[in-house]
């Protein structure tokens, strides 16, 4: 997490942000991008692109009315 805010930082400084704002931008770029890109439980379902993997288990759970959670997943990727 320190570097991914290291380079978010050193992004921003190249770009003339005001030193001020930076910290909460790089928060901002830490919580929205690095986890919904990294985080499964915080990535958009295949399914619509919209609700993320963790309210569909909870939705889930709620449904079925116990605990449900990831056990294993698997990641496909296009390409060579």
């Amino acid at each position: 997490m320190q570097k991914e805010k290291e380079i978010y930082t050193e992004v921003l400084q190249k770009e003339g942000k005001p030193a001020a704002a930076i910290a909460k931008i790089v928060e901002g770029k830490v919580n929205k991008l690095f986890y919904q890109a990294f985080c499964l439980l915080e990535q958009f379902s295949v399914r619509d692109n919209k609700t993320p993997v963790a309210s569909i288990i909870k939705e889930a759970s709620d449904k079925l009315g116990g605990g449900v959670s990831v056990n294993r997943f698997v990641r496909y990727q296009l390409g060579e």
